[in-house]
């Protein structure tokens, strides 16, 4: 019998209101079905509606930036 573990119960605060549109690409899926479940200090939280993973949006590199 596969081995079942607990959720871990993440401390997400409240997202305004403004933001609870936001959406990610999920990293293990590719989905694009996903929904804010909070804020971690300034990140937001996402879970995605068909794999059920709970991911952070990861900032995109600037276009012009370079780095030597």
């Amino acid at each position: 019998m596969p081995r079942r573990y607990k959720p871990v119960q993440l401390n997400a605060k409240p997202v305004p209101d403004e933001l609870l549109h936001e959406a990610a690409t999920c990293p293990q899926c590719d989905s694009r079905l996903t929904e804010v479940l909070g804020r971690m200090g300034l990140r937001l939280l996402f879970r995605c509606g068909q794999c059920r993973a709970r991911f952070y949006r990861h900032p995109k590199a600037a276009a012009g930036a370079r780095f030597v």
